[in-house]
């Protein structure tokens, strides 16, 4: 694990839930459950002190959380938590990695347009400490070693007036996955080890698997009956996955972009690690933080994780 850390890219910033200082690291539901309420309350507090949004005015809360999923659900803990309405529609999203932040979006879209005049909540986060591998299977370390705490929230509304408060619009979302394809389908999979220690696999098939991904999604795009477009000149910014520096740059050489179009997730991958599906998130107020992204410009937020399944927001 020192060997892959150290050629990783990641920096000393990063950051691991408290379980998982303890020697040896503890994983107890108890502990899972804690993590969860550091990571889900601060940042939805944060988001409805600078929405001035009350939790009571949510119509709809989707959260995604990959490998922890309690009983009551983490959606159930945040609508308890806040006091929200007895109407809010909940919805707790598990099992569908790292790109389930945008799976999250496509179902708060959905119920955006059938119920109109509605606030939708996303909250996109991964509880450490549950999946956290003890084992000796090199396959399965890989995840200890650059998955990281992280966190985000997003308000999305379908109401009128809020046209003209909100930072972006979702202009299109596209989903594909291959878990039709046996071999891709086990390329990134929980399972247990020879000595029935439970952990996440990680094939070196997978860089492959999520090159086609993305290739199926251009294809997609370009529905057969015209060129895929020039992405330099379609939009101005880019979110990629951030679940490992090889990663990011495959995709980035994929779809044809430089350094600067990688920065984002490159910085926040060598800054926070892998956060899972709320990295692109990260990616995105690192874009505001440094002042790049202007009124009318497009972002390109690209999530691909385990299925594999690769979505795309613009």
């Amino acid at each position: 694990m020192a060997k892959v850390i150290s050629s990783s890219g990641l920096s000393d910033e990063t950051c691991l839930p408290s379980p998982l200082h303890y020697i040896p690291p503890r994983t107890h539901h108890d502990d899972c459950i804690q993590e969860a309420y550091t990571l889900l309350f601060p940042v939805l507090e944060d988001l409805f002190s600078k929405t001035t949004i009350s939790p009571r005015d949510v119509d709809v809360l989707v959260l995604n959380c990959s490998g922890f999923c309690p009983s009551p659900s983490l959606s159930a803990i945040i609508v308890n938590g806040f006091a929200m309405h007895q109407r809010v529609k909940t919805f707790n999203i598990s099992g569908m990695g790292c790109s389930a932040s945008a799976i999250s979006l496509d179902v708060a879209r959905t119920l955006l347009q059938v119920h109109r005049g509605s606030y939708a909540v996303v909250v996109s986060t991964e509880v450490l400490s549950t999946g956290w591998y003890p084992g000796k299977d090199r396959r399965k370390l890989l995840l200890n070693c650059s998955f990281r705490t992280g966190s985000a929230a997003v308000l999305l509304s379908s109401k009128n007036e809020a046209r003209g408060k909100s930072k972006y619009k979702l202009l299109h979302l596209v989903r594909s996955q291959r878990a039709s394809d046996d071999k891709a389908h086990q390329s990134a999979i929980r399972e247990e080890d020879s000595e029935g220690i439970t952990g996440f696999t990680l094939e070196r098939i997978y860089l492959k698997q999520v090159a086609m991904a993305a290739l199926y999604l251009r294809a997609i795009l370009s529905s057969g009956k015209t060129p895929v477009p020039d992405f330099l000149s379609a939009v101005q910014h880019y979110c990629m996955p951030a679940s490992w520096k090889a990663v990011i740059e495959e995709v980035g050489r994929g779809l044809g972009v430089g350094p600067n179009e990688m920065d984002p997730a490159l910085t926040m991958f060598r800054r926070f690690g892998n956060q899972s599906s709320s990295s692109m998130w990260y990616q995105l107020a690192y874009l505001e933080a440094k002042g790049r992204v202007s009124k009318g410009e497009r972002v390109w937020q690209l999530a691909i994780g385990s299925g594999p399944k690769c979505n795309s927001l613009v």
